[in-house]
C-alpha cells in the first residue's frame, strides 16, 4: 500500500465515500496526545443502532470486541485504506485468525 492510498475517515462522507461496512480495510491510528501511541488496526466497520464501531479482524462476531469510532476520534486522527484481495491472502497466511 502505498502512502497517498491512505485517506482522513470522515463519518459524514462515509454512505457516499466509503469505508462502506462489511469491508475489510485498515485503519491508521495518528495520536492526537502524547499519551497515545500509533496502531496500524484490520478490520471492518459496521453501523449498529446508528453508531459507527470498527470491528478488529474479520469481523465474524460482534462479541469478539468493537470499538467506537466517535470515542477513537477524540483522541487518534484516523486514516484508512482497502485491503485488496491478493493483500488479504497474505495477510490471514502470515496472521490466521481463530474461528
Amino acid at each position: 500500500m502505498a502512502r497517498n492510498d491512505w485517506s482522513e475517515l470522515d463519518l459524514r462522507t462515509r454512505s457516499t465515500m466509503g469505508p462502506y461496512d462489511d469491508e475489510l480495510i485498515c485503519l491508521h491510528l495518528v495520536p492526537k496526545l502524547s499519551t497515545c501511541t500509533e496502531q496500524f488496526m484490520v478490520g471492518r466497520m459496521m453501523t449498529e443502532e446508528g453508531k459507527t464501531r470498527f470491528v478488529p479482524g474479520r469481523g465474524d462476531a460482534w462479541n469478539n470486541g468493537c470499538w467506537n469510532i466517535s470515542a477513537l476520534k477524540k483522541r487518534y486522527r484516523i486514516e484508512w485504506t482497502h485491503i485488496p484481495p491478493t493483500d488479504r491472502r497474505e495477510l490471514v497466511a502470515k496472521n490466521p485468525l481463530p474461528l
